[in-house]
């Protein structure tokens, strides 16, 4: 019988070797965290001295991408921007949907619509995800030269990079990753085996009576830990059904609210205090990288500058017109239904890459968390359908799908593209929900089309 926790018997060599890459990764990720909370703080700084009322974040986001896009490729500059910066990026964004799941978790104790409203908003919603979908493909697709043939000449191009990179770090000598690092020390063990000891080990901690510490700080390392393990899990569901909307974050943030309802039972402070313990120690800390997903966007579109320029007008007109006009007919549908003034106001960012949505809903007055769960919806519709809803509107053109999928199911919609081989198509989809979501931001930044918005949603 074989024994899923086991480890290779490592020499010292290895040892050594390991534990200097999980440093060195340590390290650099740690650094690029601090450098950009640092970048963050000193831009909120200026704006206030100065009276500027745009958002921090958004104009830490502009400034940065502006720098990216300014400096000479591969020079000084560059190079420095991207050893500093980029392995924090990269951290934060390959486990972009773990960071969201607090968001998720919250959903519960967000005074979400009952009964038919419910069901009134998430098709509300829907609609207006397809029509946002359907107006910048359309648009994109008016304006654009590109046919169906791009897809695969721009994929056989990126093939052949791709290809051309890959012998060449072949031929450079090769430290260890930190991935294989991690992997050396998992050995046969699952990684959310591994989780899930760390959170029966820290749960006591828990239980012990600190003297200046409250249940929420006390449990937030096991709670840290088991939502690393659900996660894990939730990427284990079968792809069929996460395309039916049982993404890893909504199943994560599903399971821990019901892990964090059932210990708020179990303690005594019921099942909405303990979903606000939970929210208050490990959800904080999780949704504390929310700042870096947000500006490592900046990089999205430095990596597809090329993109962007050869399809500049396209790409524009689709962002100008879809963008203002799916938030009004957002408003407009939430209204015309019957939906609270502040749930309508909530979903209008469904659009939206998470990490800017929940900026938006707040600005507007909405709750993150809602927002945060329609953008799950508008994610599931691009992730399972959105290629077939593209076909039956005869989207066609790499540039036109990229644009509307980019435009209305932001990461989820570009990663279905890219799994179905339109790489160019998902190249072009990357840059767009970056930049759909800061134009989103900056129009709420807009006295005129914030009051107008307010006024359609009847808020």
């Amino acid at each position: 019988m074989t024994n899923a926790f086991v480890v290779e018997t490592p020499t010292p060599r290895r040892s050594k070797a390991v534990l200097s890459a999980l440093v060195r990764w340590l390290l650099r990720v740690g650094v690029g965290i601090a450098v950009l909370d640092l970048y963050l703080r000193l831009v909120a700084f200026l704006m206030a001295a100065a009276g500027i009322a745009v958002a921090p974040l958004v104009a830490a986001l502009i400034g940065l991408t502006a720098t990216l896009l300014a400096v000479p490729p591969k020079g000084t500059l560059d190079r420095a921007i991207t050893r500093t910066l980029k392995p924090a990026v990269d951290a934060v964004d390959a486990q972009i949907a773990c960071i969201f799941i607090p968001y998720i978790a919250a959903v519960p104790v967000s005074h979400l619509p009952s009964g038919s409203l419910l069901w009134t908003a998430a098709a509300a919603c829907t609609v207006g995800t397809i029509a946002t979908m359907f107006v910048a493909g359309k648009v994109a697709q008016a304006f654009s030269s590109s046919s169906i043939g791009d897809t695969a000449r721009d994929g056989e191009q990126q093939t052949e990079e791709t290809q051309t990179s890959a012998i060449s770090a072949a031929r450079r000598p090769r430290r260890m990753s930190a991935a294989d690092a991690a992997r050396a020390v998992c050995g046969a063990t699952p990684p959310e085996g591994l989780w899930l000891v760390a959170t029966v080990a820290l749960a006591p901690l828990a239980l012990i009576p600190w003297v200046e510490l409250v249940f929420h700080h006390t449990a937030a390392p096991a709670y840290t830990c088991a939502t690393a393990a659900t996660y894990l899990l939730a990427r284990r569901v079968p792809n069929q059904a996460q395309r039916l909307g049982l993404a890893p974050t909504v199943t994560g943030g599903v399971a821990m609210a019901c892990v964090a309802s059932l210990v708020g039972w179990l303690t005594g402070v019921g099942a909405e205090a303990g979903i606000q313990d939970y929210l208050a120690g490990a959800g904080a800390l999780y949704l504390y990288f929310v700042p870096p997903a947000v500006l490592g966007l900046a990089f999205r579109v430095r990596a597809q500058a090329e993109t962007l320029r050869k399809n500049a007008k396209p790409l524009a007109l689709a962002v100008a017109v879809a963008v203002p006009g799916g938030l009004l007919l957002g408003a407009a549908l939430g209204r015309a239904v019957g939906l609270p003034p502040d749930v309508v106001l909530a979903s209008l960012p469904k659009c939206t890459t998470t990490g800017l949505a929940v900026h938006m809903a707040a600005a507007l007055g909405g709750n993150p968390s809602l927002a945060a769960a329609g953008c799950a919806l508008s994610a599931t519709i691009g992730l399972s359908a959105g290629r077939a809803l593209m076909d039956a509107m005869h989207i066609r053109g790499a540039t036109a799908r990229g644009a509307a999928t980019g435009v209305s199911s932001h990461a989820a919609g570009t990663a279905a593209l890219a799994a179905a081989g339109e790489d160019a198509a998902a190249a072009v989809s990357g840059v767009v929900f970056a930049l759909s979501g800061v134009f989103g931001v900056l129009l709420l930044e807009i006295p005129r089309f914030r009051a107008a918005l307010l006024a359609v949603a009847g808020a």
